[in-house]
């Protein structure tokens, strides 16, 4: 993989989630931690190889399972750590990979 900069790191983070598309109905200004999620009836995550959830491919392109990057530094298109990158101001997750943390802790 060639370098890709600027680049957001971070796969481990916390933040409050801001704003919502309308298909989305669990979240509404919660506290989330993106997570990685295994199920018990998908094939990878049974696997005595991996317990990974791969309904988005892992990418080391520095872009999006899409192919696009949705974050920038000074107007200039940036690039993801795993699809993650946690260490920014903003971010986009999908909805399958935050949890609610308890607002009692």
């Amino acid at each position: 993989m060639p370098p890709c900069f600027p680049l957001a790191l971070g796969h481990e983070g916390v933040g409050v989630v801001e704003s919502v598309e309308e298909k989305v109905t669990n979240f509404k200004r919660d506290v989330v931690i993106p997570i990685c999620v295994t199920l018990e009836n998908v094939e990878n995550c049974v696997s005595e190889e991996s317990n990974i959830y791969l309904r988005y491919p892992l990418s080391l392109s520095g872009l999006m399972p899409d192919g696009t990057t949705r974050i920038s530094v000074g107007g200039q298109k940036a690039y993801h750590v795993f699809s993650c990158s946690t260490w920014c101001e903003y971010g986009i997750s999908d909805e399958n990979y935050v949890m609610k943390v308890d607002p009692s802790i």
